[in-house]
């Protein structure tokens, strides 16, 4: 039996968003999935940066990675990333005409509805079929739990935006990119995925689309059926799991999970304060015993305690 379990305590979040974009060039399925691997190695070549080697390998990302980095190299990568600033001009702003910069694309927004729509015309022109997306995922702005763990299907296999919605309306302005990005759709032919619990008047604003609506009762059933969703279309289900907390004082530690899952083949499960939901036992108990677990949370007692559930637990 391989399993595998990762324990990371995380001191900051990252930003509840992802597009992503194949413009470069159209791809075919074999094509689209070769380069999935290719980024998925350089993300575990990075992840290993970060973290050192203590972890164990994700044999189908690639091997070696852990001999490129030494501990060492790694430690000295982060005392070099946490030294302060030894000088600042304290007029660099003055007159400032720009907010970017060679590398750093600033998005000024404060508003949910606002950000994703600014990340969407980043990311996606849409000037022409190259730079189209496949499909619009649909996330709600008042259940983040939903929200991130929808994100698992915005690289593969839709290759489209992530943008917000109300439970009740879409907004104007929402409606207005959904218009203006044109989804060209996913293999299946649809434009627009829903997801999370949303009132009908939600999915009649969406006529004229090829839609696709996801939901479930609770936050750990949605991810679990979001995880099912992802091996029906890749045809294998991922041995590599994210395991978050449910509980909204744990959202920014959650929610780092983002990013990796919106581009790498792994998928992300929740756990209660107290308590492994039923579905997601059910989810890992699919992967038969070959499970990579990362568990996402701060140090507390009773994380500590699920994550001894999750390492004895018969799977």
């Amino acid at each position: 039996m391989k399993k595998r379990l990762l324990y990371i305590s995380a001191l900051s979040g990252v930003l509840l968003l992802s597009g992503c974009n194949s413009e470069e060039e159209p791809q075919t399925d074999n094509e689209t999935a070769g380069g999935h691997e290719d980024h998925m190695e350089e993300m575990e070549e990075l992840h290993e940066d970060h973290i050192g080697d203590g972890h164990g390998s994700h044999e189908d990302h690639g091997e070696g990675h852990g001999e490129h980095h030494s501990e060492s190299t790694a430690e000295e990568i982060k005392a070099e990333a946490g030294e302060e600033v030894g000088t600042f001009n304290e007029r660099a702003e003055d007159g400032l005409l720009v907010s970017q910069t060679k590398n750093i694309t600033r998005i000024e927004e404060n508003e949910l509805e606002g950000l994703s729509i600014a990340v969407s015309q980043t990311i996606w022109p849409s000037t022409h079929e190259e730079n189209q997306p496949g499909t619009v995922i649909m996330v709600p702005k008042d259940h983040w739990q939903v929200a991130l763990a929808g994100l698992n299907l915005v690289h593969h296999p839709n290759d489209g935006p992530a943008l917000f919605t109300g439970s009740d309306s879409i907004s104007d302005s929402v409606l207005a990119e959904i218009e203006r990005l044109q989804p060209k759709g996913n293999e299946d032919g649809t434009e627009v995925i829903v997801m999370g619990d949303v009132d009908e008047n939600v999915l009649d604003q969406l006529n004229g689309y090829e839609t696709e609506h996801i939901t479930a009762e609770t936050p750990a059933a949605f991810a679990a059926k979001i995880d099912e969703a992802y091996a029906e279309v890749t045809g294998n289900i991922t041995e590599n799991i994210i395991i978050g907390s449910l509980e909204d004082e744990d959202q920014t530690l959650t929610s780092i999970a983002g990013y990796w899952i919106a581009h790498m083949e792994e998928g992300l499960l929740y756990v209660a304060e107290n308590e492994i939901p039923s579905e997601t036992i059910e989810a890992l108990e699919k992967r038969e015993g070959e499970a990579n677990i990362y568990v996402l949370g701060s140090e507390t007692l009773s994380l500590k305690r699920l994550l001894t559930s999750l390492v004895n637990m018969e799977m």
